[in-house]
C-alpha cells in the first residue's frame, strides 16, 4: 500500500531516514508536513511525504486524499504543518 502512495505523490520528498540496523518488515511510523518534516526525517526511519515550503492548506488539497487512506496503517504518525501559513 505504501508503494502505491510513492507512485501517486512523485513530487513529494517520499523516502525513508536514516539505516538503522534493525531489519524489520518496514518503517511503523510516518512523517507528514512542511520543511521541518523533511529535516526530522532525516534522522528517523520513518516513510516520509513532506515537502519544503508547503503551507498547510497546500498539503491537504495536494496530498491529504492519498495519504489519509494508509496512515492508519502506521503505529506513528508525526504531522508538522503550519509553519508556512503565515502568509
Amino acid at each position: 500500500m505504501v508503494v502505491g502512495l510513492t507512485a501517486l505523490c512523485s513530487s513529494l520528498v517520499f523516502a525513508q531516514g536514516a539505516d538503522h540496523s534493525k531489519a524489520d518488515a518496514g518503517p511503523n511510523c510516518l512523517i507528514l508536513g512542511d520543511s521541518i518534516a523533511v529535516g526530522t526525517a532525516q534522522q528517523a526511519r520513518c516513510m516520509v511525504a513532506a515537502l519544503n515550503g508547503i503551507s498547510t492548506k497546500q498539503w491537504v488539497r495536494q496530498f491529504s486524499a492519498t495519504v489519509e487512506p494508509i496512515a492508519s496503517a502506521f503505529e506513528v504518525v508525526l504531522i508538522s504543518l503550519g509553519s508556512n501559513d503565515g502568509k
